[in-house]
């Protein structure tokens, strides 16, 4: 991540040009990015020849480099069988992990036909082994053999009252002498960037008081957390965690804000992730009511915004924070221009993390990066964190991480501001927090309605009163 795998790819197809044509597929994200760097570093490639597929019905015969989404593919498979792609780079390519997916399928039947394939990513697996069968027999379908025969050897596969159950894991040690010597050419930042500062990982526990929620509410998140603990099939679990999840999310809101008004005293850039628009939003407005410039990348920001909203915080000092969502802006962005990132919220998918983390962390890096992890006490966080360990050690096992999110420091969240006299503590959760009963017959902004005797302890001195009050959660 961060190591160079584009210009490292192109060097290879560039040498196998007698091969060509060659297609790029990539996320609809990477376009630009893809097409910046071949013009750059592959001269030789007339603009002319190199296109950008936006519709199953573009003519492509003519091109000599086309760039296409993983979407795509699945959309305009036949057109592009009859193309005949010698050299293929599939960028990203954990994202055709499920085998049954169409895009996953579409990319088997093109690699099938293609001389060269080349895969690209700095997670092959985000969690798990059976993660990587697919990726694996695009490069040798023989290989391995059926999904059966690779999952029964390398995931503990083994037939449920439930169907196949590829979830586990076995003979890792194996697996990965195979990947090495065989499929993978693995760069590490140790080998590639030796120059590169460090990077260290923290945990700051999070004042969140639960007690300040109703019964009726407190009950519902109590249902939720029972729920996960209870459910045992993985199907069920899932879902259960994400509504746990969502939750804890809203729970989180007052004392993550409280964190970054703390970081908006010092002039020092910095990135904040989190998963849940509503939190997303809730950070946003602080800044907004700092006056405070900042940009956002989510779900809803085009390529062509990302590449302008990331020129802007890389080259102009006003700008201090980056609001990104941890699912859109993970990858394929450069902010090293931070080096503090923080994690108001976590994902179940340690790899995600892990590749959110080298957005600051990577080529161009001049100082010690600190990744800061928002974490609350009694809530989903506390399963996540240890699913997130968990999945970690299966992946150094592998062989395809050396990442590790046990030696972390922690420490408890500090209210004392930059002056001594000021503190800010965890504001009332009560209005975050609202059960579906009342959610689904509230549809106006919810205010914040302080305690009798909050004038007497100046919980609200902090500005933090006006923000607050405008969230519709």
């Amino acid at each position: 991540m961060g190591l160079g795998k584009t210009f490292q790819a192109l060097a290879i197809a560039s040498y196998y040009q007698s091969d060509w044509p060659l297609l790029v597929a990539t996320t609809s994200s990477m376009k630009n990015v893809w097409e910046d760097t071949i013009h750059k570093y592959l001269p030789s490639v007339l603009l002319m020849h190199t296109q950008y597929m936006i519709s199953a019905k573009d003519y492509i015969k003519d091109a000599r480099v086309l760039i296409v989404s993983h979407d795509m593919i699945s959309r305009a498979l036949e057109k592009l069988k009859e193309r005949n792609f010698g050299v293929i780079i599939i960028d990203e390519s954990h994202m055709l992990k499920n085998s049954k997916a169409k895009c996953t399928q579409a990319a088997l039947a093109l690699a099938k036909k293609a001389k060269r394939v080349i895969l690209l990513s700095g997670t092959p697996a985000l969690s798990r082994p059976s993660e990587l069968y697919s990726q694996l027999s695009m490069i040798d379908e023989k290989f391995f053999g059926t999904f059966i025969n690779y999952s029964r050897r390398y995931c503990d596969g083994k037939q449920t009252n439930f169907g196949w159950d590829a979830s586990g894991q076995s003979n890792l040690q194996e697996l990965e002498v195979l990947l090495s010597k065989r499929f993978m050419i693995r760069r590490t930042k140790e080998d590639v960037l030796r120059m590169l500062p460090d990077k260290k990982q923290e945990v700051v526990t999070l004042d969140v008081k639960l007690s300040q929620m109703n019964e009726e509410d407190r009950k519902y998140f109590d249902t939720l957390a029972a729920q996960y603990n209870n459910v045992k099939k993985g199907s069920d679990k899932h879902a259960a965690l994400i509504s746990f999840f969502a939750e804890t999310s809203k729970i989180k809101i007052p004392s993550v804000c409280s964190y970054i008004l703390q970081l908006l005293d010092s002039t020092n850039k910095f990135l904040v992730f989190a998963h849940h628009q509503v939190m997303l939003d809730a950070i946003q407005k602080v800044l907004i009511h700092k006056n405070k410039k900042f940009i956002r990348i989510d779900g809803n920001t085009t390529s062509e915004q990302r590449k302008y909203f990331v020129d802007k915080f890389q080259f102009e000092d006003s700008y201090v924070c980056a609001i990104l969502s941890i699912t859109a802006a993970n990858a394929g962005i450069t902010l090293t221009k931070a080096q503090l990132i923080i994690f108001a919220e976590l994902h179940w998918n340690p790899s995600i993390l892990s590749q959110a983390e080298s957005r600051a962390h990577r080529i161009g890096q001049e100082g010690e990066v600190v990744a800061r992890y928002l974490l609350a006490p009694g809530t989903a966080d506390d399963a996540m964190w240890r699913l997130i360990q968990d999945k970690q050690q299966t992946l150094n096992k592998i062989g395809l991480s050396k990442e590790s999110f046990d030696n972390v420091t922690v420490s408890k969240q500090n209210f004392a501001a930059s002056s001594p006299s000021k503190n800010f503590p965890t504001l009332d959760i009560r209005s975050y927090f609202i059960s579906p009963e009342r959610n689904a017959s509230s549809t106006a902004a919810i205010n914040v309605n302080p305690r009798e005797d909050v004038e007497e302890m100046d919980v609200f001195d902090d500005g933090m009163d006006d923000i607050l009050s405008n969230l519709n959660v």
